[in-house]
């Protein structure tokens, strides 16, 4: 798992990019959008924090958090290990 805030969208050539490279998977593939930036203009929210996986790994649930007084907003990932 690698998370984190990217400052990419995942419609960004380098984001595509460094998947292709690592071979590992968007989270958002089949789980919506979920964008987290910036929570101070919510019309303009644009998804710049990633959760990335690689295979073996699922995704049970995902949800944008609440405002937690930052100007992003928490990505909360429930997710499995299967071997």
């Amino acid at each position: 798992v690698l998370a984190g805030d990217f400052n990419l969208t995942p419609w960004s050539i380098y984001f595509k990019e460094f998947l292709k490279k690592t071979e590992l998977i968007d989270f958002r593939k089949g789980n919506g959008i979920k964008p987290t930036w910036p929570t101070h203009s919510p019309p303009m929210l644009i998804p710049v924090d990633q959760f990335l996986m690689s295979p073996g790994i699922v995704v049970h649930s995902s949800v944008t958090g609440e405002d937690i007084g930052s100007d992003h907003y928490p990505l909360i990932i429930d997710f499995l290990i299967s071997t």
